[in-house]
């Protein structure tokens, strides 16, 4: 059985926004995101150890739209011009939501998702301090996450970016 762990983080100072050349963050624009996200989530997780389920419009709709502290502008996507067409191409995304309800919730890092041949270069980084930045104008200073024990390099990435694991 896969093994969640969980992460939190401290705000201390004002995050510095990232930057990747060629790559544009944008939030939620409406349903006709909803197959994009699904399909960076599907190829982003293809071959994570543990696996992960095939999801569909209710899966999303479940896991946001449905949820209290749902508003677009909690979802953020990377987008970069196509190589061969130069469309618009979605290469990440990531998610805030709450941990918790009411006056005790907080924010959490939820489906941070990057295209295996977009990684380690910089777009993780880039939406995660797009979280953080408006977690740090909404005046919330901690921030959560949950990860599993086997998906390593996200749990270094998290490391690095300074998120401690809880006990």
């Amino acid at each position: 059985m896969a093994v969640v762990l969980h992460y939190s983080k401290r705000l201390s100072e004002r995050p510095t926004p990232g930057f990747v050349p060629d790559i544009d963050l944008r939030s939620y624009q409406g349903p006709s995101d909803i197959p994009i996200w699904l399909e960076l989530r599907h190829r982003a997780f293809a071959r994570a150890t543990p696996g992960i389920l095939q999801w569909d419009r209710s899966d999303f709709a479940n896991e946001f739209l449905e949820k209290p502290w749902w508003s677009p502008e909690r979802i953020w996507f990377a987008i970069t011009p196509d190589a061969a067409s130069g469309a618009p191409l979605a290469v990440g995304t990531v998610a805030m939501a709450d941990r918790g309800s009411g006056a005790a919730a907080v924010p959490a890092v939820h489906w941070l998702a990057v295209l295996p041949t977009w990684r380690r270069r910089g777009v993780a980084r880039m939406l995660v301090a797009a979280l953080e930045e408006r977690c740090w104008r909404l005046d919330m200073r901690e921030i959560f996450l949950e990860t599993h024990e086997g998906w390593t390099a996200a749990r270094r990435l998290y490391e690095e970016l300074g998120y401690r694991q809880l006990p």
